[in-house]
């Protein structure tokens, strides 16, 4: 099944990249005109509708049904364990949540519009032509950024946490912190897994804890609450013997390796000395670190 956040980011970069090539042929048309009738123009456009109008509307919704497809199967996973009603203030909960990510879509969306008509118009008094503001706009203003990419991934993440914890609050689970472990984890992330008991945590441990339900180890978190023996627990790379470190890190000392490299060492580390990684992941994490 496609990424839902990957499909979103891909549907935004074609409506901007279309939106831009027509602008360009407009921009052509509009050269002739005098400043005066540009400015109506300008006054006249409306790109927050062109931006609907052309599917944007339509890749959020899609998101928005990814977000429902998502708490329909922890609601599946909750029922497969004898759970059969889902209070309804938590539905009420998840279903603003769902309508606040949507609006700061459609923001998003809106700020964009803004900015490009106030680019145009700026433009304009400036003397630049409509050709020449269109092709420089075009490489200033953005739709689809890697912030709005990073920022949707976590807010999804961050609802697929928080229903799982709604879904299940109050039930006699226990949680376990699922995630990439390698030297770039953060330090309450490292916490959290060289902490947690045989068992897992519990529902009041997790909330009390440094990386908690929905923030987790802060914004772009990579890791994730799971119940324990979780149908949906991500599932983490199998890694293959490798040949080993590289010759020339063979003989590499700590003392040689520069702050922001030693502390990467320190987290990798700790992960191998609690048997987290495998001896594998431990060297393929060095030879990282070494080599960046």
């Amino acid at each position: 099944m496609p990424d839902p956040v990957e499909t979103f980011a891909s549907q935004i970069g074609k409506l901007e990249t279309a939106l831009f090539a027509d602008l360009n042929k407009i921009a052509q048309r509009l050269d002739s005109l005098s400043d005066t009738e540009l400015i109506t123009v300008i006054r006249e456009l409306n790109f927050f509708q062109e931006l609907l109008d052309r599917g944007y509307e339509e890749a959020v919704n899609g998101l928005m049904d990814a977000y429902e497809g998502q708490l329909s199967s922890i609601v599946k996973e909750a029922r497969d364990r004898g759970i059969r009603m889902v209070k309804g203030a938590t539905v009420e909960q998840l279903e603003l949540l769902q309508e606040l990510d949507t609006r700061a879509l459609l923001g998003n969306a809106n700020a964009f519009a803004n900015n490009l008509t106030e680019g145009l118009f700026s433009g304009i008094v400036a003397g630049e032509s409509p050709s020449a503001i269109v092709s420089r706009l075009a490489g200033t203003v953005n739709l689809e950024t890697h912030q709005l990419n990073v920022a949707v991934h976590d807010g999804f993440r961050k609802f697929d946490d928080i229903a799982r914890h709604k879904v299940f609050e109050g039930e006699d689970v226990r949680w376990t912190y699922v995630g990439p472990m390698d030297e770039v984890t953060r330090d309450e992330c490292l916490n959290t897994i060289l902490n947690e008991p045989a068992k897992g945590y519990t529902e009041a441990e997790v909330s009390s804890s440094n990386t908690p339900f929905g923030d987790r180890g802060g914004f772009n978190c990579r890791h994730s609450w799971m119940v324990i023996d979780s149908p949906n627990i991500v599932k983490e790379t199998t890694y293959k013997s490798g040949k080993g470190l590289p010759k020339k890190y063979k003989n590499f000392r700590t003392s040689d390796l520069n702050k922001g490299q030693l502390e990467k060492y320190s987290t990798l580390s700790k992960l191998r000395s609690s048997k987290k990684i495998t001896g594998q992941q431990y060297t393929d994490g060095l030879t990282r670190i070494l080599g960046g």
